[in-house]
Formats: C-alpha cells, structure tokens, sequence
C-alpha cells in the first residue's frame, strides 16, 4: 500500500488524542502502541473487505488449518513490514520524537502456541497469504498462555501468562453474526420425524455459544489478508439461570482459559477434550454455513472447502463434520462419507506415545455424550444397513430357489419365512410374508416395514 510520512503523523496524532486523550509527549510506549495498532488497522480494512469479497465473488476454494496452537509472536512490525509501511512509520516516529523499538515491545507476544507445531500454523497461516492461496485459521482464543519463567535463586518459577492483559489482542475484530452453538454432555436418541427419516433427538445437553474472533494474516506485499479465526465461549443469554454461581460460570470460561492444561488428574483430561471438541464443531459449523451462501449443493462442498488436521488435537474434526452432515442437513451416509473423506487431511508431527493423544472411552462419553452417542448409533446403521443388505440377497436368493422349484412342479404355494434378530437382551422377531402367485413376488411394502422398524428398535436399544 502507499502511504506518506506526513499522512501518518497527521493519522497517529488523531488516532492518539482521540483514544487516549493526550498528547505525545505524555503517552507511555503501551499507549503509543494501542493508538499505532488502531491506525494499522484503519490502513489495512479495506484490503481484508475487498480481500473477502474477491474469495466469495469468485467462489475460490478456501482451505482451513484446524490447530490447537498458533504462535505468531508480536504482530506489530510484521504487519507494517508486510504491508510496506514500516520504513514510513519509523520516519514518522523519527520526526515526533517516538522510539520505535519502545512501542514494539510494549506489544505482548500472542501466546496461543507453545513450540514448534504453533510455530509451523503460524508460518503455515504467513506463508499462504503470502503466496496468494486463500486459506484460513481455526484455533482457541486463550487467555493465559503455557507458563511464564521466572528464575528465582537458580530455579525456575512458573507463573501465568497473562499476555492478553488489559488491553486485549488490539489485532482481533470480534464476528457475533457468526456465533454458533456447541452442545456438550446430555444425551441423544433416535425418532422418525415427519417424513418418516430416522433423526436424532438431543435431551440434556449442556448448549455454549461459540464467539468468533478474526486476526488478519497479511501476506508480504501484495495486499492479500486471510482470517485467523480463535474461538471464545459464552453462556447464552437463555442459559444463565443453569450457572447461578461464580464457580460453575468459571467452569465454562476455562474452556478458552489456558492453553494445554494439566492434564495428569480426571478433570484436566475432560477440559482438553472439551477444548478440542468445541474449537473443532465451532470451526465447521461456520464452515459450512459460509459454503451454502454460495448456493452450492452441500454434497459437493470438498470441491470448494478443504479442511487440514494439524496433529491430534483437532482429529474430531472427520467424524463430527459427518455429523453435521448427516445430523443437520440430512445428508445420506453414503454421501457424507464420501464428501468427508474428500474434504479432510491430516499431518502427524511425530509417533511417538506421548504425542498421540489417547482417551477413556468412559472420559468421551461424560465429555462429549452427544458427539460420541451420535457417532455409536451412525456405526450401528451402517452396521444394520450391511446386513441388511446381506440378508436381502440370501432371500432373493431363496425365493428365486423356490420359485424354480414352483415352476418344476406346476404348483403354485405361499412361504413363510420367520427371522430372530437378537440385540443385548430383546429378541425382536419380525415375520416377512412373500405371497407367490402366477410367479411374481409381492413383497415390496414388507420389505420398507421391516427395515424401518429394525433400525428404529435396534437404535434405542443400543443407546440405552
């Protein structure tokens, strides 16, 4: 972008008396910097806007990074230098006295990751806006970072990152036209609706509404900005009176507290899950909502979205979005299956045990009773569908036996056939009635009773 010394100073000067109310002389480098950010972001709106609007006139293929950890550092001089400015800004802050290094370390380093795979996103996010590719990050917005250290007496004392102090991420801009709402705990049982389809009903589930904060990634001289999108969490307005205590309201805030927390105890293992979980339905959920805007049929989404697994944390990601499909939009399994696995990727950063994340079947159900409930009874259909499908071919097969043997015979007789299906402890026997007369089978209304009933009554019985 093209911008001169003297339209900075004039910038900055306004922005300063007109969000601190001082002049410059008296401002402390934290000031400066906020007043500095605000004017960064007047520059570079209208690139992220025209950005956005280019990605959707144009219908381009988005790809998203799903990552527990994004470690950008202080963004301040990166996106000055990557938007061109930087040599300016330092002229300017030459001719007013202003030390630049002091207002660049007044910024607080984004603590969002904690090594080298937040260091890897964030590169990831830098180097395809850079490259011109539309792709967008989805993480957590936390507010305590790993630790911070403190060496006292020879030993090291950790403290709390508290990075995003008083003054917040001065880089985010906050989208509550794209909350959504994330169930977690409750419980989850199947009824036909009115068409007669085989749907979910959810009972009990614990309902948090996902905020969604957007920081630009700009790409390094070339006007190109992308999203990274960090999720926050709320109670709902008609929630509230279900947390009547500051405590169980905290419960809920630790969600998007703290990154990685300490997980050797039952009740860390259940916030990492619920972290995990949460950042991953949230991130889809929009993801599909932006896709049918472009009035695209949903079945096809993997030719316009691509959806990247950044190691384990968000590895929910394939069979939570297969519940979207199926759940919320009525997709068929056989096309939600397909367009998910078009649709996802995955890269491992290492083998090792400590590193692949392993959880308690018991741990899942408390957790995530919803998701992981869902997930049993879509197996069980496909497993009924399966044997289904067997069953139906040894029938046929028999009735075209017997329908040879009516031929050989001249004869023309009814056959009964009577099959026990036996699921835990119910026996459920359905009796299928295949009427053979002048050789043609009559058996089509049997055949759509028995599935529907098979799958209604063996459903119920495996979730309870």
């Amino acid at each position: 972008m093209q911008l001169t010394k003297e339209k900075f100073i004039r910038d900055f000067k306004d922005t300063l008396h007109e969000e601190q109310l001082i002049k410059i002389p008296e401002a402390t480098p934290t000031e400066l910097f906020a007043s500095l950010a605000k004017v960064v972001r007047k520059y570079y709106t209208p690139l992220w806007l025209e950005r956005n609007r280019k990605i959707s006139q144009n219908q381009q293929k988005v790809a998203y990074y799903f990552s527990i950890e994004f470690l950008p550092g202080r963004m301040l001089e990166t996106n000055l230098l990557n938007l061109g400015i930087l040599d300016t800004v330092k002229e300017g802050f030459a001719e007013l006295g202003v030390n630049f290094e002091d207002v660049k370390n007044a910024e607080h380093d984004m603590a969002l990751g904690n090594g080298g795979l937040g260091r890897l996103a964030a590169a990831f996010m830098d180097s395809l806006a850079t490259t011109g590719y539309p792709g967008f990050g989805n993480g957590l917005r936390y507010k305590y970072g790993l630790f911070k250290q403190r060496i006292v007496d020879g030993y090291q004392v950790e403290l709390p990152d508290s990075w995003f102090g008083s003054v917040g991420n001065v880089w985010e801009t906050r989208k509550d036209h794209d909350a959504v709402e994330v169930k977690l705990f409750g419980n989850v049982y199947l009824q036909a609706n009115e068409r007669g389809r085989i749907v979910p009903v959810y009972d009990g589930a614990q309902i948090l509404r996902a905020i969604p904060y957007d920081v630009p990634q700009i790409g390094f001289g070339n006007d190109n900005i992308n999203n990274l999108r960090l999720w926050d969490v709320e109670i709902p307005e008609e929630c509230e009176l279900n947390y009547p205590t500051l405590e169980s309201r905290r419960r809920v805030k630790n969600i998007t507290a703290i990154l990685y927390p300490d997980d050797s105890n039952y009740e860390g293992k259940e916030l990492r899950l619920i972290q995990e979980y949460f950042m991953t339905s949230a991130g889809l959920q929009t993801i599909i909502k932006s896709y049918l805007k472009q009035g695209l049929p949903l079945e096809r989404i993997h030719e316009k979205i691509s959806v990247h697994i950044n190691d384990t944390h968000p590895a929910v990601a394939p069979a939570e979005f297969m519940r979207l499909l199926i759940d919320e939009y009525d997709l068929e399994w056989d096309q939600a299956w397909e367009t998910t696995v078009q649709t996802m990727s995955y890269t491992n950063h290492t083998i090792l045990s400590e590193a692949l994340e392993k959880w308690d079947a018991g741990l899942s159900r408390m957790s995530c009773l919803v998701f992981i409930k869902l997930l049993k009874i879509l197996a069980l259909l496909k497993i009924i569908k399966f044997i289904w499908q067997i069953w139906l071919s040894l029938a046929v097969t028999l009735l075209m036996v017997l329908r040879s043997f009516i031929q050989n015979c001249s004869k023309k007789i009814p056959c009964m056939i009577s099959i026990p299906f036996i699921l835990e402890n119910s026996t459920i026997r359905l009796m299928v009635s295949y009427s053979v007369v002048g050789h043609k089978l009559q058996h089509q209304n049997y055949l759509q009773r028995l599935i529907k009933r098979l799958v209604i009554a063996g459903a119920q019985i495996f979730t309870n």
